[in-house]
């Protein structure tokens, strides 16, 4: 899987507002759209009941599949060690997580929620409240960016550069 890079703010703008439609403009829906085309992953197509996470001895649609998926337990519950591109798996009204949410960084997510038009928010105490997990895609990889910056930008490297022409015009003075 070759290396992405962050989704830009005008690369996510595009998926806010997104009417609801269970089964395909869903919350699994936008995760899979954005995974595959942000990230090049491509996510099953999975068959999603109404009401799925009502009749838990039948389906638990993200337990079930997330890791054949390529998705794992991320270790910590605490957002600072979350990554932009993990999905958080929360279980609103329900004993199922039954709701998925991307992680963008700085405590915003991308979600579609039920009956809702897609969105961005905060993390918020509705969501932290009922999350169960937190998953990462063993494949999404993020080109590191590394601004370089020009020696002559820090001013400690330009005040140290001043020293050395001022040092070195004195020399050349009393010679």
């Amino acid at each position: 899987m070759p290396e992405v890079n962050y989704p830009t703010e005008k690369q996510i703008k595009q998926y806010i507002g997104i009417d609801f439609i269970h089964g395909s403009q869903d919350c699994y829906g936008l995760i899979r759209r954005v995974y595959s085309e942000l990230f090049g992953i491509t996510l099953t197509d999975y068959a999603r009941p109404d009401n799925w996470w009502e009749h838990e001895e039948t389906i638990s649609m993200y337990t079930d599949n997330f890791e054949k998926e390529g998705f794992r337990y991320v270790d910590s519950d605490l957002i600072k060690d979350w990554k932009v591109g993990d999905i958080i798996l929360m279980a609103v009204k329900s004993t199922l997580p039954c709701h998925g949410a991307i992680y963008l960084g700085n405590g915003k997510i991308l979600h579609h929620f039920y009956g809702r038009k897609s969105c961005i928010e905060n993390y918020c105490r509705l969501w932290k409240n009922t999350t169960t997990g937190v998953i990462r895609h063993k494949e999404l990889k993020f080109i590191k960016v590394v601004e370089r910056m020009s020696l002559a930008d820090d001013d400690r490297i330009k005040s140290f550069m001043l020293l050395q022409q001022e040092r070195s015009r004195t020399r050349g003075n009393n010679n």
